[in-house]
């Protein structure tokens, strides 16, 4: 299975060479084979072949699609190729060699390293709003989201930590991609982080916060249920004596007012003067959408 994978993706990438017909990467069935050829290995690191093969195959999709259509492709190209950087840096496009040879020593070994300097960057560009320290947090924190296995223990704090990092980027640009990349990360630490974690909380709570965030930009009413889902689920998992569940309940208050506003639902402003929902003069304690790195 392995070696016929291999084959398939090496011609389909030998096709792209000879012709440069963006069609022969882009068609469906090329992420299909690749994934494939990933699923026969866990961890590509121990298997360079298959590493360098599945990284030129996302590198050309990154090449050529249209410029806020290749993230996705470049950050998985970018995790595949750390491990066979570090074992033979020519095998590697120049572009690829130049960015991880520009990263200090040891943030291309391994996704917890790439984490932990992303978080460092991302604590850096919140003092100093270098932006291109918060790009490079960006980066580092999707490479570590993506080559982390979805089983790992540290996954879901690397998602949320992303999510963090793409909000603060919408806080500056306003671009809504980074918005939605946000959301994205946050829902996928959620499902990853156990019921009764303690980081469960804040992850949801970080969640409802980009969701708000994201139906005071477009008014989608799906954008502001789902906020008040995460942030009522985010109360119910926060200790009545912590010290954030006093700005929870005022954010689900807030929150579940909108709602009314909106709807005129009797039963959403009952819900804002409960316990779990009171919106208060704390109304502007209200967390922000880049909550706190873990």
């Amino acid at each position: 299975m392995r070696e016929r994978l291999l084959g398939q993706v090496r011609a389909r990438l030998e096709r792209f060479e000879a012709g440069r017909d963006p069609a022969v990467v882009l068609d469906p069935s090329a992420v299909a084979e690749v994934r494939a050829l990933l699923a026969t290995m866990p961890d590509p690191a121990v298997d360079l072949e298959i590493a360098h093969v599945a990284g030129w195959l996302h590198w050309t999709r990154y090449l050529v699609l249209e410029a806020g259509e290749d993230r996705q492709d470049l950050d998985a190209a970018l995790a595949l190729f750390a491990p066979v950087y570090q074992a033979s840096p020519d095998a590697v496009p120049d572009e690829v060699r130049a960015f991880f040879a520009k990263q200090p020593s040891g943030t291309a070994d391994t996704p917890g390293a790439w984490h932990d300097r992303g978080v460092a960057l991302l604590r850096e560009t919140l003092r100093t709003g270098d932006p291109a320290a918060l790009n490079d947090a960006i980066d580092l924190l999707q490479q570590a989201g993506d080559a982390t296995p979805t089983d790992h223990l540290n996954r879901a704090r690397m998602l949320s930590n992303l999510g963090i990092a793409l909000s603060v980027r919408f806080e500056r640009t306003g671009v809504l991609a980074d918005l939605a990349g946000a959301i994205d990360a946050g829902r996928a630490a959620v499902e990853a982080t156990p019921s009764d974690h303690p980081d469960l909380a804040r992850m949801l709570s970080n969640l409802g916060g980009a969701l708000r965030t994201r139906f005071e930009r477009t008014g989608a009413r799906a954008d502001l249920d789902g906020a008040i889902d995460a942030v009522r689920a985010a109360v119910h998992a926060t200790p009545a004596g912590h010290p954030d569940h006093a700005g929870r309940q005022s954010n689900l208050g807030a929150a579940l007012q909108t709602r009314f506003g909106r709807t005129g639902e009797l039963a959403d402003l009952d819900a804002a003067h409960t316990p779990a929902g009171r919106p208060a003069r704390a109304r502007a304690s209200r967390s922000t959408q880049r909550g706190r790195t873990s």
